[in-house]
């Protein structure tokens, strides 16, 4: 009976000992992951830091051209003759098969 005992006792051992080897490896692995993450991470932020730069500065080069593109004679020292686009008047009447009539001098 003492040998069935520490045989069962050293099969426990055994299959305890495995199931640690085998713990052992996921933890590897889940490191590894771990750290591929990480890496990830940190590569993300800086392309994220690196967008946030380039938005901030498109943002100011957009007011910027805004801020030129407000700007006539009236709120700058800009000739009036440069504001762009000037009035043209165009004539709309139609043109008719009418003779002109001269008219007689008396």
């Amino acid at each position: 009976m003492a040998k069935y005992c520490s045989k069962s006792i050293y099969d426990q051992y055994e299959e305890l000992l495995t199931k640690f080897e085998e713990q052992e490896e996921l933890l590897k692995e889940i490191k590894q992951l771990v750290s591929n993450l990480n890496n990830t991470i940190e590569s993300l932020n800086e392309t994220n830091k690196k967008l946030v730069k380039e938005n901030e500065d498109l943002k100011k080069e957009l007011l910027k051209i805004k801020a030129n593109n407000n700007k006539d004679n009236s709120n700058s020292s800009k000739p009036s003759s440069s504001n762009g686009l000037k009035r043209v008047i165009t004539n709309r009447r139609e043109k008719s098969n009418k003779k002109a009539r001269r008219s007689e001098r008396t």
